[in-house]
């Protein structure tokens, strides 16, 4: 197969860099959130916790709250929402695209059903703004509201759109800010909201995120071409099997390419993406979203938190290079 290092492994330098100290505490309250209700619900949600991630979310509402500080407990608990919400979305795929298989394990719906892998993100999104409504702050509350009411236009619009060959590009991206890149958006904001930061320079974190977040989707959707099912943990070549169309796709048919001309194995599927220089596209893509994160940091004052937004960039640059 082709592909750099997959999405699903971070190298232990990265690992260590990535690694925020107000993380511990941050699933030291997302297993106390879950825990608090028992019976099968503590069983669904703990499972889906324990399936790990990188947090990334709540390690970007935490940083975003560093640049400028912030009080411990509000970062922990606007964190613990970013993460809640991430997660509540995930059980939710998950029946979308009746998948059996997520970072290696079986998925909630595939153990219990999808009757309860649907309770059980309500229960989670529940939690979260159980926890937004302790902010004074409302537009921390509108804004994490707005961006599920994105990720919900962005998943409708994916799921509508299967198998129709004639989604372009802007209408791929404008699915993929919404299903994925808005949640990212949004914990940068809040992050900096509970901040003192200039409120001049609160919109630079959350186009950080956008950006940051187009790129992780892309770089992800590159990932289902080039990378075996042990690799990325979940099913091999999941998105062409679903008829979801993402950028590799959409840069070879814009070639004039039809589908009639596509391999019938996957292999050779992503050989003739590879060979066309479509995955090379999508690749520059993904790149193009990353620089622009990285410039919406230039007017933030140099620190820490700031290097650590910059390595994250970094650390998306290595990932599925082909």
């Amino acid at each position: 197969m082709l592909g750099g290092k997959p999405m699903s492994y971070l190298d232990k330098q990265h690992l260590k860099l990535l690694k925020l100290p107000e993380l511990t505490l941050v699933d030291y309250n997302l297993r106390r959130t879950v825990e608090d209700y028992g019976g099968l619900m503590t069983e669904i949600t703990k499972h889906i916790l324990s399936m790990g991630g990188k947090r990334i979310r709540p390690a970007l509402v935490i940083t975003a709250a560093n640049i400028f500080g912030a009080p411990l407990n509000a970062k922990i608990q606007l964190a613990t929402v970013a993460e809640l919400i991430h997660t509540a979305s995930l059980l939710h795929d998950d029946v979308i695209d009746d998948s059996n298989l997520r970072r290696g394990q079986p998925t909630a719906n595939n153990i219990w059903g999808n009757s309860s892998s649907v309770l059980a993100g309500d229960y989670l999104f529940a939690q979260a703004f159980n926890i937004l409504s302790n902010f004074h702050e409302r537009q921390i509350l509108s804004i994490f509201t707005d961006a599920i009411a994105e990720m919900c236009n962005g998943e409708l619009r994916q799921s509508s759109g299967r198998h129709n060959l004639d989604i372009d590009l802007a209408t791929y991206l404008r699915t993929i800010t919404g299903k994925t890149a808005s949640l990212i958006g949004a914990a940068c904001e809040t992050g900096a909201l509970i901040s003192p930061m200039p409120r001049e320079l609160v919109p630079r974190l959350r186009n950080y995120g956008i950006n940051l977040g187009c790129a992780y989707q892309i770089i992800d959707d590159i990932c289902d071409y080039t990378l075996t099912e042990q690799q990325s943990g979940k099913p091999w070549a999941n998105d062409i099997k679903h008829g979801v169309m993402t950028s590799p796709l959409i840069f070879w048919l814009e070639d004039g390419n039809t589908m009639d001309s596509l391999p019938t194995d996957f292999s050779g599927i992503c050989n003739e993406l590879k060979n066309s220089g479509a995955l090379r596209r999508t690749r520059n893509l993904a790149d193009n979203y990353l620089n622009q994160a990285m410039d919406q940091l230039d007017p933030l004052p140099e620190c820490p938190a700031i290097d650590y937004l910059r390595t994250i960039v970094d650390f998306f640059k290595t990932q599925c290079q082909v």
